[in-house]
């Protein structure tokens, strides 16, 4: 009951941060609205005014014109003149000149922005081809208006030492529409639309991992009825619907034709440093490993400069595989290991072949050779399958003849960590594949577009070179 206390106790706190960290996210908003306020940048206006005020001839008004082209414009874009000087509440009109001038009909959406942002609220716009989508045909130029209105109520009165209420700038950065001909091939980053998937896997992670948590901790108390499986059972259903659904909108994204060679890029330099992180992962269990077999292990069995800690059981001799327990009775050793040169053998031949099969189907895609892609493919995708069959028969005789279990000692649990990890890794791997399988039946990739499929192609690599580490230094040496 003790043990309880402090666990709830950090439990709430996580709970604490999780929300606080929440409402920090959506402060962000009139945060950043504020600072806007306070520097005076970043002004936004509101949509078309249909509303009629009278002149006031007695006050100026100095409205300056800014135009600029987002990074990946390449039209001719300014206003025919730099300022007006207006009374508030007339009707005034500015033209902007636009021209396309490339080989191809391109769309453009224009974003206005009023400095300063105090300035904002008493800009209308009557009309504005900010409104709508502009589409220019190959050497095409037109004249685009600006018809606005400066609010009578507008202050008079100077604040902060700054003339803002006398002049205002009114800026318009044009950008390609993300529907244009031009985007699919231009060297610029596609901007998709709000999404729902992030705070849903957001959910989905912190609900799987507390319910692992819990489902451990219950474990450890020995308590029968423990609610850990089935809170653990909603965040992976949770996290499955979101990697379907995110997936699902990227690839619908990528056959749109939205994303360019620099996205390609990212998407590479994204891969790259997610099996860096893989890598990582792994070499700490193949450090802890290391460390168990050539200094924790050794300094317990009274070797090196802390064999010292031979004192704590002196009749214990370290061999490895470790199975003489200093401590017989709190962790049972095993009654064996596993020979490699059976079904860890006959993995390896495997996982070794399906490396062979997917480069040999990555090249049929390359040379646009659909039926012998779809073939090797399947075969890589029945030889993952394969492995993962032999690796379950194999806990099956390491867990009920050989008593090698996760509580059997420091070799078990190296053992079940290790290979455990990298069944996970081999069976995400096979439902990339069969995903990559699926999306090839339906005409999806070709030789110029396809990193999804080889995307694939490096993690499942990467499970086999990781696996050939597994076989010598887990069941080998």
């Amino acid at each position: 009951m003790a043990d309880s206390v402090p666990l709830k106790r950090l439990v709430t706190r996580l709970l604490i941060l999780v929300l606080a960290m929440f409402a920090f996210g959506f402060a962000l908003v009139p945060i950043y609205d504020v600072m806007c306020k306070a520097f005076g940048i970043n002004g936004k206006t509101a949509g078309q005014y249909e509303g009629e005020q009278i002149v006031d001839p007695s006050r100026q008004v100095r409205v300056q014109f800014l135009s600029t082209n987002a990074i990946d414009m390449v039209w001719e874009f300014h206003s025919k003149a730099d300022e007006l000087v207006v009374n508030p509440g007339a009707v005034n009109e500015m033209l902007f000149v636009a021209y396309n001038p490339t080989d191809k009909p391109m769309t453009a959406q224009a974003i206005p922005s009023i400095s300063p942002a105090e300035a904002a609220m008493y800009f209308h716009k009557t009309e504005c081809f900010c409104f709508t989508q502009q589409v220019l045909q190959p050497g095409e130029r037109i004249e685009m208006p600006v018809r606005f209105i400066v609010d009578r109520d507008m202050p008079k009165e100077q604040r902060d030492n700054r003339p803002w209420l006398s002049t205002a700038a009114a800026s318009y950065c044009l950008g390609l529409n993300q529907e244009s001909e031009y985007m699919s091939t231009h060297d610029t980053y596609y901007v998709p639309a709000q999404s729902k998937w992030p705070i849903i896997a957001t959910f989905g992670l912190l609900i799987t991992v507390y319910g692992l948590g819990v489902w451990f901790n219950d474990l450890k108390a020995a308590r029968p009825e423990s609610h850990g499986p089935w809170i653990f059972f909603v965040g992976g259903l949770l996290l499955a619907y979101m990697l379907f659904g995110w997936f699902g909108a990227v690839i619908k994204e990528s056959r749109a034709g939205l994303y360019s060679a620099q996205m390609d890029r990212s998407f590479r330099w994204g891969m790259t440093w997610f099996i860096f992180s893989e890598v990582m992962f792994f070499i700490a269990f193949f450090g802890a490993l290391f460390y168990v077999r050539h200094m924790s292990g050794p300094w317990l069995g009274g070797e090196g400069h802390k064999g010292i800690a031979h004192m704590l059981w002196p009749n214990f001799e370290f061999t490895w595989p470790l199975l003489n327990n200093p401590d017989p009775k709190l962790y049972p050793a095993p009654e064996g290991t596993i020979s490699p040169w059976g079904l860890p053998l006959v993995n390896t031949i495997l996982l070794v072949s399906s490396s062979v099969t997917i480069t040999i189907a990555h090249h049929a895609l390359r040379k646009g050779h659909r039926g012998a892609l779809k073939l090797w493919l399947a075969i890589t995708v029945l030889l993952g399958l394969a492995f993962l069959g032999f690796q379950a028969e194999e806990y099956i005789h390491a867990y009920k003849e050989l008593g090698l279990t996760l509580g059997s000692g420091v070799y078990g649990a190296t053992f079940f960590m290790l290979t455990g990890f990298h069944g996970a890794h081999v069976t995400i791997g096979t439902i990339i594949l069969f995903v990559m399988l699926m999306r090839i039946l339906r005409g999806h990739f070709n030789a110029e577009h396809q990193f999804g499929f080889e995307a694939a192609s490096w993690y499942w690599h990467f499970v086999d070179v990781v696996w050939i580490g597994l076989f010598f230094f887990v069941y080998v040496l």
